[in-house]
């Protein structure tokens, strides 16, 4: 969105929409996982496995936030991952998310693929494997990824989820996850 004429009286987040979408991105996300802790922690099954199910990674969200430009066969292991990976009843959605009631702070933090390619600093609020497939050119650069961190109020380290992407085309949160496993199993095998 251009804005056509700003004059020096305007503030920097009327010039500058994309950080304050990333802002409204982050809080959103932010809130949309309180609430699915909530649910599991109160044990509503039904609600808990629905968030946990949506936040499931599809091919479409593979295809929307990585690329193969530079490494077609790891894009063909995950994209192989994501498509085989799926929890094995509905109870096992929620094993992925093992919300504690302790862990009362909710830390996002976001960073596009060029910005965890670059990234050196292990304490960026996400997985150094995350990085290594920035670098690895796997995670397109202008994608805007997302970690979630569960902590104990005080606590430096908690539970974290990471590689959220938001679908606007679909309108709703998808967690790529921990991808990289799917290069690590290749090596084993």
């Amino acid at each position: 969105m251009a804005i056509l004429g700003c004059s020096d009286e305007q503030s920097q987040a009327e010039q500058d929409p994309p950080k304050k979408e990333k802002e409204t991105r982050s809080e959103n996300l932010k809130k949309f996982m309180g609430e699915f802790q909530r649910y599991v922690l109160a044990g509503d099954n039904e609600l808990s496995i629905d968030y946990g199910r949506s936040l499931f990674p599809t091919q479409e969200t593979f295809e929307m936030a990585c690329t193969f430009e530079k490494d077609s066969e790891g894009y063909q292991l995950i994209s192989e991952w994501i498509r085989t990976t799926k929890p094995r009843n509905a109870k096992n959605y929620l094993k992925i998310y093992p919300f504690r009631a302790w862990q009362t702070e909710i830390i996002v933090t976001s960073m596009t693929g060029a910005e965890l390619a670059s990234s050196t600093d292990k304490s960026v609020g996400f997985h150094e494997e995350a990085g290594a497939l920035a670098r690895a050119g796997l995670l397109r650069s202008d994608q805007e990824f997302f970690s979630v961190d569960f902590r104990k109020s005080g606590d430096q380290v908690g539970q974290r989820y990471e590689l959220f992407v938001w679908d606007s085309e679909r309108k709703r949160w998808k967690m790529l996850g921990p991808i990289w496993r799917a290069l690590s199993h290749s090596k084993k095998n």
